[in-house]
């Protein structure tokens, strides 16, 4: 490299930091109320996720609860990135491991990208077999993706003696025939093996489009959801062919990539705008605002009435010996502060897409006044035989003489507290 290039590298290094310093020093000023902005509107997406956005002037009181939840917001994102990435990630593993020259790196990812998009358009047909009830293994899809990619790195790295001179041969020198061969195999196999690879984790983005997809499951519009996972799979791997194919430095590059990753989560945006409603569910579930177990809960009659329940919807159940409380089995779907929405139990598991067919279903209430029961409560919201003789036994309990020996007595169905 001529001393005027490296003069222009060093020049744009120092820019990139210069920038970098800047927007770290004036982000003390914006940062704190963009950042309360940002939080406020991606709650707001929660809550018009699960139908109730008139909760959101009752949750923004609370600034430490909007400030966890900010970061857990980042939490979720960075979880949707890594999905994404994951296949750029897998991919420059492999190109690490087949050469280190920054020429080589620029022709062979020309080269392999094609056979990874080969892999994915593969993927994306056991997908579509399986919407119509055509199921392959796991294992066998990964063997068949592997073997065709090792088969096409090997025309790639050792179609000619051309290639094995300059991508897999280990310079000229008194190195034995047999030695040579097994180091081009190896680096063959390795690369087929991350190609494949690569190819697999494309799931990653496609199990995004499925979780944001909004149509049919199967039959022939499956097909649509099937195209929007393989354009998933496709834009991953804009960020690693930008890193790959541009010119420049490697700061310089991987800033490119950055860039070219935020624009792979806007394509998304626009290719299902409910991946946003994804990314909020995703917020949520990390930070326990929604809670899908099933659970019983306590609920006090002079707060609802035993007739406020449906009691088909709401499986409510009296507590033996108790006319102050009952229980209804129910699911968190959302807890900020003291508000609490809670949802019939019968709808805990359903995916996200199906949130709109419960929204009138559920309750809206304090957590003050109700309040999740003991697991076991449900072995005492039926009428039990209590204190009955044969369910009672004598336990005694040494004590130091001359005290006399205690004695108490234990039923194994007792009044509840």
């Amino acid at each position: 490299m001529s001393t005027s290039e490296t003069t222009a590298v060093s020049d744009s290094e120092s820019k990139l930091k210069n920038y970098a310093l800047n927007a770290l020093n004036e982000g003390k000023w914006w940062l704190v109320p963009a950042a309360t902005l940002f939080s406020i509107l991606l709650l707001c997406k929660y809550l018009w996720v699960i139908g109730h956005p008139e909760l959101l002037l009752e949750s923004i009181g609370s600034i430490p609860n909007l400030l966890v939840w900010l970061i857990f917001v980042v939490f979720g994102l960075l979880i949707i990135l890594l999905l994404t990435v994951i296949p750029s990630l897998s991919f420059s593993l492999c190109m690490s491991i087949v050469t280190s020259s920054r020429e080589n790196e620029i022709i062979l990812a020309r080269r392999f990208v094609p056979i990874v998009l080969l892999g994915f358009s593969l993927l994306a047909g056991m997908l579509l077999a399986s919407a119509f009830d055509i199921i392959f293994e796991p294992w066998k899809v990964f063997l068949l993706v592997v073997t065709l990619s090792t088969a096409l790195a090997a025309w790639v790295l050792v179609g000619n003696k051309d290639k094995r001179i300059r991508f897999v041969s280990l310079g000229f020198g008194p190195i034995k025939p047999r030695r040579r061969f097994f180091a081009a195999a190896a680096k063959v196999l390795a690369a087929g093996v991350f190609l494949g690879f690569t190819a697999m984790t494309g799931v990653f983005p496609a199990q995004l489009a499925l979780g944001a997809w909004r149509g049919a499951e199967s039959g022939l519009e499956a097909t649509v959801v099937i195209g929007y996972c393989l354009a998933f799979m496709l834009i991953s791997m804009f960020p690693v062919m930008a890193f790959y194919t541009l010119q420049g430095t490697t700061t310089n590059r991987l800033f490119k990539a950055t860039g070219a990753l935020g624009l792979v989560f806007i394509l998304t945006t626009f290719l299902l705008p409910p991946v946003l409603d994804l990314w909020a569910f995703a917020a949520g579930n990390l930070m326990r605002l929604r809670d899908s177990r099933p659970l019983p809960y306590l609920v006090d009659k002079a707060d609802y009435p035993f007739a406020t329940f449906d009691s088909k919807l709401w499986e409510t159940s009296p507590i033996a010996n108790d006319e102050k409380f009952y229980t209804i089995q129910a699911f968190k779907q959302y807890r900020f502060g003291d508000i609490l929405l809670l949802c019939p139990a019968r709808y805990a598991n359903l995916s996200l897409k199906r949130l709109p067919t419960y929204y009138d279903e559920c309750l809206t209430t304090a957590a003050s006044k109700v309040k999740p029961a003991s697991p076991r409560m449900k072995a005492i919201t039926s009428p039990r035989p209590l204190d009955d003789e044969r369910s009672c036994a004598s336990v005694r309990s040494p004590t130091r003489p001359p005290l006399k020996t205690n004695e108490s007595r234990t039923c194994l169905f007792q009044q509840p507290l």
